[in-house]
């Protein structure tokens, strides 16, 4: 586990999965769903605390894009996308991708994942590891 994502997979999380504490999470089938619990579980809190009036939504298109949190605030909009792994490739980024192209009001979008190292993707686009983005 990188060092920038502290408390994931959390004492909590894993248990409320039906999980024993000390689950191996590398190959688990629920390592992706209790990744995404956990960026939205703290995204909530961060905004709730910091920006009460921004909202979380989750995107999906009629062509099967798919974004897995969209931040509205009255000024801007921000899409995040979860990839509980340490590499990002051009699969991950499509529904991404999709969105910031058709929504010029939104200012970027964000895959934060397990790697280490913030790097570009594409127009308005990064992969910033995950304990960057909840920091």
């Amino acid at each position: 586990m990188p060092r920038f994502v502290t408390g994931w997979p959390d004492a909590q999380t894993i248990p409320l999965a039906g999980l024993q504490p000390g689950t191996d999470l590398s190959a688990h089938p629920l390592r992706g769903p209790l990744f995404e619990t956990y960026l939205l579980q703290n995204l909530a809190s961060i905004l709730g605390d910091h920006l009460p009036e921004a909202h979380i939504l989750h995107y999906r298109s009629h062509a099967g894009h798919e974004v897995d949190f969209i931040i509205e605030t009255p000024g801007a909009v921000l899409a995040i996308e979860a990839k509980a792994a340490a590499t990002v490739d051009a699969r991950d980024v499509r529904g991404l991708a999709a969105f910031v192209e058709k929504e010029p009001c939104c200012r970027a979008g964000l895959v934060a994942f397990l790697g280490t190292e913030t790097r570009p993707l594409g127009p308005r686009q990064w992969a910033v590891p995950a304990g960057i983005v909840l920091s």
